[in-house]
């Protein structure tokens, strides 16, 4: 198991400090014990959440993600408003969460190189970018499926997951 996992798990206390209207930035601060994990909550029955997450996987060569199924102990305890609806994957970086477009977007520009032009996207109003979210939110299990149960990681990844 990682050292780093190890660590970010016995004293992770998350508290609201502020609530910057989560429909206008979808921004909530929180307090992390470190500043250098960052964490994927997804819906881990969802065909297309669990894709995205092997996408993360390949193309994240530092292993800098961690990841969690909204339906999972970590979310439910965190964030239970959004393991509850499973409407928005969930970005947690450097004591800020993110959902939504911009969630997904901040995600794939985490992992660097080319990646980072997803940065470019943001500049494009959340108003815009969120309602084509929710539309693909409403019908993933429609267009790409659901599995019965949650995704369990193989060995090698096991290291990557929270729970």
């Amino acid at each position: 198991m990682d050292d780093r996992r190890l660590n970010l798990l016995p004293n992770l206390k998350f508290q609201r400090l502020i609530t910057i209207g989560d429909c206008f930035f979808s921004i909530k601060f929180v307090c992390l014990r470190t500043e250098s994990d960052k964490i994927v909550l997804f819906d881990g029955v969802c065909g297309l959440c669990n894709a995205w997450v092997n996408f993360l996987i390949r193309f994240d060569l530092g292993n800098r993600l961690l990841f969690s199924p909204l339906q999972g102990d970590f979310a439910k305890e965190n964030f239970p408003q959004a393991a509850q609806s499973l409407d928005s994957i969930v970005f947690i970086d450097r004591k800020k969460v993110y959902y939504k477009s911009g969630a997904a977007l901040r995600i794939l520009a985490s992992l660097g190189g080319i990646w980072t032009m997803a940065w470019v996207l943001l500049c494009i109003p959340f108003f815009l970018r969120d309602p084509v979210y929710l539309f693909l939110a409403r019908f993933r299990y429609q267009l790409f499926g659901k599995r019965k149960s949650c995704r369990v990681p193989a060995v090698e990844e096991r290291s990557r997951f929270i729970d």
